[in-house]
C-alpha cells in the first residue's frame, strides 16, 4: 500500500492521487498491510502478467461503422474494440455495454454511423506495471468492466481475467485441475495415456485435497515461493521436485499420501515432454 504523507491514508499502489484527501501520492511512503500469500500477489503483481495471447485488443478507426464493427467483434469473438486514432492514440473503447446503452437504446437505431459516435471517449488506460489491486479498484470505483493496457501490442482484459487470475493463486481454488487437466489431454493427444495413468487421474481427483496439503507443506518449508502462481511452467519446474522431496521425507505426509505423490510425480517426469510440447 502507499501512504499519503499528509492525511495518512492507505491507498492502492498506482494512485496518484490520495482517495481521502486529493493530495499527491508520494510513491516511496509504503506499508505492506497482510501477510496473506494472495493478498500479497494482489498488491504486488503486474497486469503485465494477466490475460495471454487472449487479451490483444481488437483495435479499429474511429470512422468504421458501429455495423462492421459489431460483425467484427462476432467474427472474432471478442466483447470489446479499441478505437485508434492518428499516430496510434487510443481515442475510446467500444463494448458490448456500449452496443446496448449507446446504440440499442437510441431510437431509430442507427449502425451506420461511424464508432466515434457510440465509443467511450477517453478511457481510462492503465500501464503493464499497475497492480491486479489498482485495476480491481479502478472497475470498482469507477464502474467499468474493462480496462485497457498501454502495452505493445495494446491489451484489454476484463473482471473475468482478473479474477481467473486470483483464482490461479489458490491451489483449491483451481490452479491445479487447469493445470492437471491441461497435462491429461496433452498425454491423450500423443496416445500416450494408458489405463494406469487414467487411474492415476482418477485417484488424484478423489484426493485432491492431499495435493493441496503437500502444495501447502512445500511453501511452509520455502520449497515453493510465498507467491508463486500455479502454471505449467510452476508446476514441472517447482512443484514437482518440491513435491518429490517430501514424498521422500515422508514427515509431513502420510505413508499411503505419499504413494499417491509418488504415483504423480513418477507420471510427470515419463510424460513431461507431451506435457511440454502441448503449446
Amino acid at each position: 500500500m502507499i501512504i499519503c504523507s499528509v492525511c495518512g491514508h492507505e491507498n492502492l499502489p498506482g494512485s496518484l492521487h490520495c482517495a481521502n484527501c486529493n493530495s499527491d501520492i508520494v510513491i516511496d511512503e509504503r506499508k505492506p498491510i497482510t501477510d496473506s500469500r494472495v493478498e500479497k500477489a494482489i498488491l504486488e503483481d503486474c497486469l503485465e502478467d494477466v490475460g495471454g495471447e487472449e487479451s490483444l485488443a481488437l483495435e479499429v478507426s474511429p470512422d468504421v461503422s458501429i455495423k462492421e464493427v459489431v460483425n467484427l467483434m462476432i467474427k472474432r469473438h471478442k466483447c470489446s474494440v479499441v478505437v485508434i486514432g492518428p499516430e496510434r492514440s487510443i481515442e475510446g473503447i467500444f463494448t458490448e455495454r456500449s452496443l446496448l446503452r449507446r446504440v440499442c437504446n437510441q431510437s431509430p437505431i442507427n449502425v451506420d454511423k461511424p464508432i466515434r459516435e457510440a465509443m467511450l471517449k477517453s478511457p481510462v488506460v492503465l500501464k503493464k506495471s499497475d497492480s491486479v489491486a489498482f485495476a480491481l479498484h479502478m472497475m470498482e470505483v469507477q464502474g467499468y468492466s474493462y480496462a485497457i493496457i498501454e502495452d505493445d501490442p495494446i491489451r484489454v482484459i476484463n473482471i473475468r481475467d482478473l479474477l481467473q487470475y486470483i483464482v490461479e493463486l489458490h491451489p483449491s481454488l483451481g490452479g491445479f485441475d487447469k493445470v492437471l487437466d491441461g497435462f491429461k489431454a496433452a498425454i491423450r493427444e500423443g496416445n500416450a495415456l494408458s489405463q494406469e495413468d487414467q487411474e492415476i487421474f482418477d485417484q488424484i481427483r478423489k484426493n485432491k485435497d492431499i495435493i493441496f496439503k503437500a502444495f501447502t507443506a512445500a511453501r511452509k518449508t520455502g520449497k515453493l515461493g510465498e507467491t508463486e502462481r500455479i502454471s505449467k511452467e510452476t508446476f514441472l519446474k517447482s512443484y514437482v521436485p518440491a513435491v518429490k522431496e517430501i514424498t521422500e521425507e515422508k514427515t509431513l505426509i502420510s505413508p499411503d499420501e505419499a504413494v499417491l505423490l509418488e504415483k504423480l510425480v513418477k507420471l510427470v517426469e515419463q510424460k513431461k515432454d507431451y506435457f511440454l510440447s502441448n503449446e
